[in-house]
């Protein structure tokens, strides 16, 4: 089982749930720290679905090396700080990058808007969030992390994980390695 990990190493509770997760034998760990470079922005202009259906039109950086590394990939695990109920700014800046592997036509899937699959299949999205302000902030996250799934045609109710923040950084990050591997063991089902 190939699994992507995305994370930011300049954020020592996202490093700690990092390495906690990819401690775990038997699945295939490919990491991208998200703190190491910022790919180029998406700018929008929709030419990944008009001009180079399937390929951002930027120029290669890390954004298009990171979906190429995720069409590959069994399992996503984004690992991010909860930022007003959504991804931190460098983890939204990859995953913003994904646009390419979607189709521009739209499905309604649990209510709700969602593209097709440009390539009929995606990873397993799964996704760690840390802290968040308050629980507004928390579900919040939850909800986009479902939405996420919805997009994949995965079940609501799971492959989301919420660790609040809370005690001394030391002792957050060995509780948060506990959960998060538990979690992952079980989402994974192995």
């Amino acid at each position: 089982m190939k699994t992507l990990i995305l994370y930011e190493s300049a954020d020592p509770a996202g490093r700690a749930v990092r390495d906690a997760l990819t401690a775990i034998e038997g699945v295939e760990w490919l990491s991208v720290d998200a703190s190491a470079r910022l790919p180029a922005p998406c700018i929008g202009c929709f030419g990944c679905w008009v001009r180079t259906p399937g390929a951002c039109v930027l120029p290669e950086d890390e954004g298009s090396a990171y979906y190429k590394a995720l069409a590959g990939s069994d399992r996503l695990v984004t690992v991010s700080r909860i930022t007003w109920g959504g991804l931190s700014v460098a983890v939204k800046s990859y995953t913003d990058r994904m646009l390419p592997l979607l189709h521009p036509d739209f499905r309604i899937r649990n209510g709700e808007m969602h593209h097709r699959l440009r390539y009929g299949k995606m990873p397993e999205f799964m996704t760690v969030g840390i802290g968040g302000g308050n629980e507004g902030e928390r579900e919040t996250f939850r909800c986009y992390s479902e939405a996420q799934r919805d997009q994949t045609g995965l079940p609501r109710g799971r492959g989301c994980l919420v660790l609040p923040e809370t005690g001394s950084p030391g002792s957050f990050a060995g509780a948060a390695s506990e959960a998060a591997r538990d979690w992952f063991v079980r989402e994974a089902g192995l």
